[in-house]
């Protein structure tokens, strides 16, 4: 089963205690991404991943220079940004093939199948709570509807 956050080395510590390194390195392990390995035409991880998050999704190339588009780097000019660091620990934890292994033997589909879950669980935590939600104004009608009818008769009784 592919991993959606990773458990964190910064457990108990306040994101205000920490240099931005760290933070990044936190965030990095802590928030919702979801890596996924770009193939050449051989099936082989090219060492470019798609870092898919709430936001947007990220390029990240492990096998060149060049750096993620966030603006993370872009403005603060960061040394290694979540994204960067998202891709590495997938990399190193096995999530994701490295750069030349094969995609096709990778077990890469599981992420697409956990984040399926995912939303599948929020489709019907969703649907629970628009149904609780109809209920409950269903019940204020019938309530503001029963407020309509004695105010009404308490006007007859004051006319």
């Amino acid at each position: 089963m592919a991993t959606l956050t990773y458990e964190s080395t910064f457990s108990g510590r306040e994101s205000s205690e920490l240099a931005p390194r760290d933070k990044r390195a936190k965030r990095a392990q802590e928030e919702r991404m979801v890596v996924v390995p770009v193939a050449d035409d051989s099936d082989t991880a090219t060492g470019e991943y798609a870092v898919c998050t709430a936001s947007g999704t990220y390029t990240v190339n492990i096998a060149t220079s060049d750096r993620c588009g966030c603006a993370d780097v872009e403005t603060n000019g960061a040394d290694k940004c979540v994204h960067e660091r998202r891709a590495a620990l997938a990399i190193t934890n096995d999530d994701v093939p490295a750069p030349g292994d094969t995609v096709g033997a990778h077990p890469a589909e599981s992420q697409r199948n956990a984040l399926r879950a995912e939303i599948s669980a929020v489709e019907s935590k969703l649907e629970q709570a628009g149904q609780r939600s109809i209920t409950r104004l269903t019940r204020l009608h019938s309530r503001k509807d029963k407020l309509s009818k004695v105010i009404d008769r308490v006007r007859t009784l004051t006319v």
